[in-house]
């Protein structure tokens, strides 16, 4: 074979080695104009949210097992609605899988590396050229491959957990909104009776004054309590309209889809006592599992580090020409970890475990010191409901009852109703803001709490990275 043939079938076989398995470029153009339509479009009678619903279904934990907004969204399908329109959890998932999908391929073996070296001979001689080549090929003797295949499993179970923590995240930032919204149309509706009650007592006060037994002075403390009350339930409505918007910014819906939302102060059922709770939140809390993780990410990352102290074996077989004799050639290098032996990167990845093993403490120390403030907080507010119902708007009920039931008979006393008539309310909105605060304290014991119906370990089908 001549030698310039020997070189034209080097460079082909090299050419041809080093575009195999190489993927082609396609571009995805960014179309703008279809992600605002999709967006302004959305809605709840949706065909890819139905289907999602349908996956779903049983990891959907806590929310309701139908979905049927027709009369109305309730505040366990608005919970559905966010996992899967929130723009939030939409872009960490995007960017969580990205991730995922380089992980899943840790691991592989480095590919082969050709190499060709060419000499000329100035001297006029039959065969000028010295030309060598050699294929280089690593043989991972120190195990790190399997290693780093591991890591990428625990880092990918942590990015399914990350996901999985701000889902949970969503749904109780979800119901808080929903409690805040709830509460200002409970107040508008209050706000509504107490101006109706003010009107019908207005007739008897207008009564009176045109004959002559009520003074002016106390007429116009009624018109004083009604544009005050008119005035506080007009900044109501704008305080519920932008609780409105929150919650369609929650869901990912725009200002136009057609959506009513029904008012609840309910919250996820609480799950046996206090001390249940807490050994559940140290199981379950998706802080506590997030820093284990972590943790778990940050062991086997000192674990790889120590695999690189051991050296890999580099081979670089090929063959040479030397004024025309072919010769065959066999290389090899082997590092010696005599000096740097990886001290810096096993130096950090020792104190970056030690890290993490004291975030994990300080986690679990904050979870018990945030549980307790929660059950302190639920305590109290039931305490505080079961006093108004108990006591104060029975009372204030029948203060109004006995002071418009006297007007009826004649006996009408301007101050007595006008003060009935303010208890009455303010005992309303007291009842309105101690459930509110009830509500609130079980939802932070609920979300503390985790997710309950959800298994500690991932599926071993989320989780694989693909072998060599």
């Amino acid at each position: 074979m001549q030698l310039c043939e020997v070189r034209r079938w080097a460079l082909a076989m090299a050419a041809g080695l080093s575009l195999l398995g190489c993927q082609e470029y396609e571009p995805l153009p960014l179309d703008e104009t279809a992600v605002r339509d999709d967006y302004l479009s959305r809605n709840l009678d949706s065909e890819s949210l139905r289907k999602w619903i349908a996956e779903r279904k049983e990891s959907l934990g806590q929310t309701s097992p139908t979905f049927d907004p027709s009369d109305g969204l309730t505040a366990d399908e608005a919970e559905v609605v966010a996992l899967f329109f929130n723009p939030d959890l939409r872009r960490i998932r995007a960017e969580k899988q990205a991730k995922i999908a380089g992980l899943r391929e840790a691991g592989q073996v480095a590919d082969p590396v050709f190499g060709l070296d060419a000499e000329r001979i100035v001297e006029s001689i039959e065969e000028p050229w010295i030309v060598g080549g050699t294929l280089g090929l690593v043989l991972p003797l120190s195990g790190r491959l399997e290693v780093e295949r591991s890591l990428a499993t625990r880092e990918v179970a942590s990015e399914w957990t990350q996901i999985q923590s701000r889902e949970w995240q969503t749904r109780f930032a979800l119901r808080a909104a929903w409690l805040e919204w709830t509460a200002e149309e409970l107040r508008t509706q209050a706000l509504r009776t107490h101006l109706g009650r003010l009107d019908e007592i207005s007739v008897i006060v207008a009564r009176l004054e045109a004959a002559g037994e009520l003074p002016l002075v106390e007429t116009r403390l009624f018109a004083l309590e009604r544009a005050s009350r008119r005035n506080e339930l007009l900044l109501g409505e704008q305080r519920r309209e932008r609780s409105a918007l929150r919650l369609r910014s929650w869901l990912g819906l725009s200002g136009r889809a057609p959506v009513q939302f029904l008012p609840s102060l309910d919250t996820p059922a609480l799950v046996g006592d206090a001390a249940e709770r807490l050994r559940l939140a140290e199981q379950k809390n998706t802080s506590l599992r997030l820093a284990r993780a972590s943790y778990a990410v940050a062991e086997e990352a000192l674990h790889l580090e120590v695999r690189k102290q051991y050296p890999d074996l580099s081979l670089a077989p090929g063959a040479s020409s030397d004024e025309g004799v072919w010769r065959a050639l066999l290389g090899f290098s082997l590092p010696l970890p005599v000096w740097n032996g990886n001290r810096q990167a096993l130096a950090s990845a020792h104190a970056t475990r030690e890290a993490l093993r004291t975030h994990f403490a300080a986690t679990l120390e904050e979870v018990h010191a945030n549980l307790a403030a929660a059950e302190l907080a639920h305590q109290n507010a039931e305490a505080a409901v079961s006093d108004l119902e108990q006591n104060l708007i029975p009372l204030t009920d029948r203060q109004f009852e006995d002071a418009r039931r006297a007007a009826r008979l004649g006996q009408f006393d301007a101050i007595l109703t006008l003060d009935s008539l303010a208890r009455l309310q303010d005992a309303r909105e007291r009842w309105i803001l101690a459930v509110l605060a009830r509500a609130q304290a079980a939802l932070s014991l609920v979300e503390l709490q985790g997710p309950i119906d959800i298994a500690d370990d991932w599926p071993a089908e989320k989780i694989e990275v693909n072998s060599p």
